[in-house]
């Protein structure tokens, strides 16, 4: 509901994010903006490795100005185990106002958020995106489905993790 809800939101990750943590905001960037919805991203100047750059252009992840992220009615917080991970360029606590809706597969997370969706059970963030992307009813493009793919496959190396369920292989083969 805060999702639909939402016009303005703000895609955090983590430090020094992983495919996982930017294929699920890219893929969120990509599928709400195709909703009707603005999407910014909170990446800090020199926080995506350039061995990962192309994910962050292939979701058209720009660094979101000051601006920008105040005028967010939503904060999706998306992979950060801990809310002090997460790489806002402002502190969560800087948005007082602003719901912040947690999703992430670490069992460590505390549950920071307004709402939580807190999944030890899952391989990555990324196969958590794909249902909620599903459960709105969001297009699955090639480019979403590649985004997601990266987050679940470099998270549980290429399947070979004890965290790959048959869940995950599921989502795999699909995307």
């Amino acid at each position: 509901a805060a999702i639909h809800a939402a016009t303005r939101v703000l895609l955090v990750g983590h430090v020094t994010p992983d495919a996982d943590c930017l294929g699920s905001m890219g893929a969120f960037k990509l599928a709400l903006s195709a909703c009707g919805k603005q999407c910014f991203a909170s990446l800090p100047a020199g926080s995506v490795s350039r061995r990962l750059g192309f994910l962050a252009e292939l979701a058209g992840l720009t660094p979101a100005t000051d601006a920008e992220m105040k005028s967010c009615d939503l904060i999706l917080a998306v992979d950060p185990a801990k809310a002090r991970r997460a790489h806002p360029d402002r502190k969560l606590d800087a948005y007082p106002d602003v719901p912040v809706l947690n999703i992430d597969h670490h069992a460590t997370n505390a549950g920071f958020g307004a709402a939580n969706w807190v999944d030890g059970g899952r391989s990555s963030a990324a196969e958590m995106v794909y249902d909620v992307l599903r459960s709105l009813d969001c297009e699955m493009t090639s480019t979403i489905a590649t985004l997601l793919y990266a987050g679940i496959h470099t998270d549980t190396q290429g399947f070979s993790l004890p965290n790959t369920t048959g869940r995950s292989l599921c989502v795999a083969a699909e995307l």
